[in-house]
This record gives structure tokens, sequence and C-alpha cells, in this order.
């Protein structure tokens, strides 16, 4: 079937709007950290001190976190997905929010303004909340499954961005660092297995509670064997893992629901908390598998 012409759409203008500030704010960011003549990124962290995450697992992670939100960028500007699947209007423009405050953190961070730093932190991590719940309001399935890799990885990284960055808010605001090295780490332990189990089991999902297990092992292999915060460690990263392996279980028995033969109608009357109609991917056509 011949592509129709005309004016490109609402939707697609939304999309490549929203990942021309990406864009931007990438390259805004690539050229600050290395044109700026402000403190540099690494001697602000040594000042205000890393309770719990290695310096290879941060590389690591937000170089994953990267990756999978370019696939994502690709996949929803195909011209065969522009025309379809409301979902990724509902994503792309707190995407652009969050890499807007990014360039802000940096700038805040590098600067030393640890408190104003620390707000933007959160503020990106609740915009990545959002975007998860988002996706997982898409019924569930092979359709959205894989959509949610880079949000849990963006949601699971940033909360611990919020994690790290509040210890060093602590520092800035005077407690010492012995009581910060010791007694963050442990709370640390306990919000990441608190947390990752719920959005495991609230939401059957894999890839969060996944980033929180490599976390605490991060924090198993920064300690020596004999010091207690790698016990800790050990047994709270293997309770994860059982965690991520449950919800991972969950969500292949779960059955998957024949939207093809769904009315909307029925959708509502069926369940009063129900999605959105326009995140239900109602038809087989609109399958976000590549064919």
């Amino acid at each position: 079937m011949a592509h129709r012409k005309g004016p490109p759409s609402h939707s697609a203008l939304l999309r490549w709007t929203s990942f021309i500030v990406v864009l931007a704010n990438v390259a805004f960011i690539v050229d600050y950290a290395t044109l700026s003549s402000a403190t540099p990124v690494a001697e602000v962290v040594a000042k205000y001190g890393n309770a719990f995450v290695p310096k290879f697992f941060a590389q690591g992670l937000g170089g994953l976190v990267v990756a999978a939100l370019a696939l994502f960028a690709l996949y929803a500007l195909w011209p065969r997905r522009r025309r379809r699947a409301v979902i990724y209007d509902r994503l792309v423009v707190p995407l652009a929010l969050t890499s807007t405050l990014a360039s802000a953190w940096l700038v805040a961070y590098r600067h030393e303004w640890i408190a104003l730093s620390t707000a933007l932190v959160a503020a990106m991590m609740i915009l990545a909340g959002v975007m998860f719940v988002r996706v997982t309001r898409v019924a569930p399935g092979a359709h959205s499954r894989w959509l949610r890799v880079p949000f849990a990885l963006l949601f699971g990284a940033l909360t611990i961005a919020l994690l790290v960055a509040i210890t060093q808010w602590l520092r800035a605001e005077g407690v010492p660092a012995a009581l910060m090295r010791e007694d963050a780490s442990v709370a640390f332990l306990i919000f990441a297995v608190a947390v990752g189990g719920m959005v495991a089991l609230c939401y059957t999902d894999i890839v969060y509670p996944f980033v929180m297990a490599l976390a605490i092992g991060a924090i198993f292999v920064a300690n020596p064997a004999e010091h207690p915060l790698a016990s800790y460690a050990l047994v709270a990263g293997v309770g994860m893992l059982l965690i991520t392996g449950l919800a991972g279980i969950a969500d292949v028995w779960q059955p998957e629901p024949d939207l093809g033969k769904t009315t909307r109608r029925r959708l509502r009357v069926a369940d009063n908390d129900a999605p959105d109609p326009d995140w239900l991917l109602l038809e087989p056509t609109t399958s976000m598998h590549p064919r």
C-alpha cells in the first residue's frame, strides 16, 4: 500500500521535536563536560563522596541506559510506527524533559550546588517513574514486554542516582563521612530490596529489580569479603535475585488477553481500573514487534 502523502501528523511532529530536544541536550552535556571551566565531576564526587556505587558500575549502567533509550528512539521514529501505537506519544515528552533536567543537573553539580542537583535528580526519577508506569499500563504480553526495558533501566538507574545524591547532600550539610559510609550503605540495601521487591511483584517486572540486584552486587564487590557490608550485600543480593526470578515466572505464566476480540466497551466494564483506551493495542496490526 502506498504511503499517505500530505503534511506530517501531529504525532510525528511531537516525536521528532521531542527527540531533537533530547539530541540538543546530549550535545550540550558532551560540550559542557569537556569545555567548561567549572569543577570536574570526578573532583565533586571525590569531595562529597560516593557511599556505595563503584565507578565501574555507574559507567556500565549509564551506557546501558543510553543504548536502550537510543533503540527506543529509533523504533519510535520508524515511519511504520509513527502511524500507529499512540503509546510512543505518551513517552517522548517526559523523556525530553528528563534530558533537559540532566543538562541542568550537570551545571548545578559542577558548580557544587549540591542541594539543587539532588532536587534535579529527584525530579528526573519522578519522570522516569511516570514513564515506567505508563508503559506498564499497556496491555500485558509480547506487545509491551520489550518496551519496559529502557524505561525500567532508566527508572532503576535514577533511583540509585537519587540515593547517591542524598548521601552527597548530607555530606555537604556536615554529616561525617565515616557515618555516611556505614549507615548510607545499610539504608541503601534495605531500600533497594523493599522498592525492588514492590516493583517486581506489583508490576511483574524483572528489569528494575535486576538493576537493584546489580547495585547490591556492586556493594559486595567494592568491599573486602570480611567487611560486614559485604555479608549484608551478599544476602540482600541473593534475595533480590530470587524476587526477580519470581517476577519473571509470574510474567511468563500470566494469561495474555486476546485484545483483537475485546471491545473497548467490554474492557471498561470488566475493570474499573482499566488503562486509558488510547494505550491499549486493540488490533493485531498494532504489534510493537518488527515484522
